[in-house]
């Protein structure tokens, strides 16, 4: 699930100034969602710039309970012999605040000051969870040409500059060299402009886009046949270009990690869909990577306690069950009865679910024990990423656990569910 920084946003009418967008952009009377104040509110910038609501928010804060959740799943890739790096990118408004114009920073509710001010607050936030957290400000602000003047994504040459930013922080050993080249130019529309034009009828001139290539110098015959990747890349749009590996971050990386890269990064996803599709598939078990990079725009928030249950245990992957049962999925309510009811600690144990039809992506998975305790999970896949068909709940209560209810979300749910009850703890 997507979930984007809840923020209310005092907009004051726009200056004369501000020209040629329409109020409809800058200043809208329709209700707007928490999603559309962060993407379709458009201040104008000097230069033809062009900043939406996402750009001028500060980072959310990250509650105790979610950082300490980070810490556990930090923890558990540790011991795996796996290092968290998280990108966390900023608001363009930090990257290029010499963009804006005087008249739109002062119609907002957020000044700089408190944005680099939270900024460096959640980099805190994730060091705090023993995750790698480079600031990207450190190599990136002031410079134009690694933004976009009217999209919220990084340049070609920002992605570049952000991989040299992750190479600095962890210093991998290199592996494979890898060398990148422009392969041309093509035009590039942002979606602030497509905003504008489809609401003001209001035209910029476009922008283009430097095409770049990133090949190995020669194969490496010692990793053929192996299925091991050294570095998993789990990011959002910024990493898959919309969907066209346009922005090369996943090249940048190879290139300055000098090894290659599985990039299972997942467009229009939020911040977790990646993460979560490739654990959930036995990505630890099966790559054996040495760095996850765990790429994210600011926007979204951690505090995701559905999202920890699942990806917590989905580090360990599948395992030798104490109980397992398979049953059939007839779009109704299913209930597995554990006999005599199985003694679980909270924390530790977790239920690993497998489903022949991959076409569901969503269910509650509802907990009943012995002493009538009952614990509610919802289990979501984004239908964005790619759905191996498992699933796994962490266990947050400890007692004898008696019965297992599935309860799909979207009609009728048909095929086979697999339930094993894991006791091999979680870290």
């Amino acid at each position: 699930m997507m979930r984007l920084a809840v923020i209310f946003l005092v907009l004051l009418s726009v200056p004369a100034q501000a020209g040629e967008l329409c109020r409809d952009v800058t200043n809208p009377t329709r209700p707007l969602t928490a999603k559309e104040r962060l993407t379709q509110i458009i201040r104008p910038g000097v230069e033809d710039w062009l900043f939406a609501g996402r750009d001028l928010v500060p980072a959310p804060e990250i509650d105790g309970e979610s950082v300490a959740r980070l810490a556990r799943l930090a923890s558990a890739f540790r011991e795996r012999g796996i290092s968290l790096l998280v990108v966390s990118i900023p608001g363009r408004a930090l990257f290029v605040p010499e963009k804006l114009a005087p008249e739109t920073l002062a119609d907002w509710p957020h000044d700089l000051a408190e944005l680099r001010r939270e900024h460096d607050h959640r980099l805190a936030q994730l060091r705090r969870a023993s995750i790698l957290a480079p600031d990207l400000l450190e190599g990136m602000k002031g410079e134009a040409a690694f933004q976009f003047r009217r999209d919220n994504h990084w340049t070609p040459a920002g992605a570049e500059k952000a991989a040299e930013l992750v190479a600095s922080a962890y210093p991998f050993p290199p592996q494979q060299e890898f060398f990148t080249r422009i392969t041309g130019t093509k035009p590039f529309t942002g979606a602030y402009a497509r905003i504008v034009a489809e609401t003001c009828g209001v035209s910029f001139p476009g922008e283009q886009i430097e095409l770049r290539e990133t090949r190995p110098r020669q194969q490496n015959t010692d990793l053929l046949g192996e299925r091991s990747s050294a570095v998993v890349l789990a990011g959002t749009s910024y990493s898959t270009g919309g969907g066209r590996d346009a922005f090369n971050f996943g090249g940048a990386l190879r290139e300055k990690l000098s090894t290659d890269i599985l990039d299972v990064s997942v467009d229009g996803g939020g911040a977790e869909a990646a993460l979560l599709s490739w654990l959930s598939d036995d990505g630890v078990a099966r790559d054996r990577p040495g760095l996850v990079i765990w790429e994210m725009p600011e926007i979204y928030s951690l505090n995701l306690p559905d999202f920890y249950r699942q990806v917590l245990p989905a580090v360990n992957g599948r395992c030798e069950a104490v109980v397992e049962d398979t049953v059939r999925l007839a779009g109704d309510i299913v209930v597995l009865d554990i006999p005599e009811g199985e003694e679980v600690k909270a924390g530790e144990d977790y239920l690993q679910l497998e489903t022949d039809n991959l076409g569901l992506t969503g269910f509650v998975l509802e907990m009943n024990y012995t002493d009538g305790g009952t614990d509610r999970l919802t289990l979501r896949h984004s239908t964005r990423a790619a759905n191996s068909g498992r699933f796994f709940a962490e266990l947050v209560r400890s007692g004898q656990l008696k019965q297992v209810r599935l309860v799909p979300e979207e009609g009728a749910a048909q095929g086979r569910m697999t339930v094993r009850l894991c006791q091999t703890g979680i870290r």
